[in-house]
């Protein structure tokens, strides 16, 4: 199977995987591969930059629901509130990238999303992410912050299809 791993420092992004071992992630990227790790991104951006980055922009249809639009100052990013739950129902990024979130459980006394379907229309890629269990603020070792070494797969390995595994850090 195919497996990355991101890690992303507040300073300083990486990416591995076996095909192009580690590599810097630059800022931008690694600031928002950050956020979309988050159990409510939106939440995460608005903890992170305040109140004021924070815009409406009208409604929309998203994931065939009635949603809020939420824009985020200097971004082109739109994310959508369910207008009756006032849960976040997914985004949209460029690039054709298109994240929805659903079947959300309450955890702790949290609303959270237990599937994540992400899909990017450019690569012709989609992803579902089911969430199994979910354990907030839990103790995460030290060492899964540390950037691994380099490592690459030689050119003949054969990637299971189907197969991923994504650590987000």
């Amino acid at each position: 199977g195919y497996s990355r791993r991101m890690g992303w420092t507040g300073f300083e992004g990486w990416v591995s995987d076996p095909q192009t071992g580690v590599t810097d992630m630059p800022f931008e990227e690694a600031a928002f591969a950050s956020y979309g790790a988050e159990p409510s991104p939106l939440a995460a951006i608005v903890a992170t930059r305040g109140q004021k980055s924070v815009k409406e922009g009208g409604n929309k249809e998203f994931n065939g629901k009635n949603c809020i639009v939420v824009t985020i100052k200097e971004s082109p990013i739109e994310f959508f509130v369910n207008q009756d739950s006032k849960l976040l129902e997914g985004y949209l990024a460029p690039g054709g990238y298109e994240v929805t979130f659903e079947d959300y459980k309450t955890v702790q006394g949290i609303q959270l999303a237990n599937k994540r379907t992400i899909k990017v229309e450019d690569q012709n890629l989609a992803m579902l992410f089911e969430f199994k269990t979910a354990k907030l603020n839990g103790k995460i070792d030290d060492s899964k912050f540390t950037r691994p070494s380099c490592h690459v797969a030689s050119p003949n390995t054969r990637l299971e299809e189907g197969s991923y595994t994504a650590d987000h850090i």
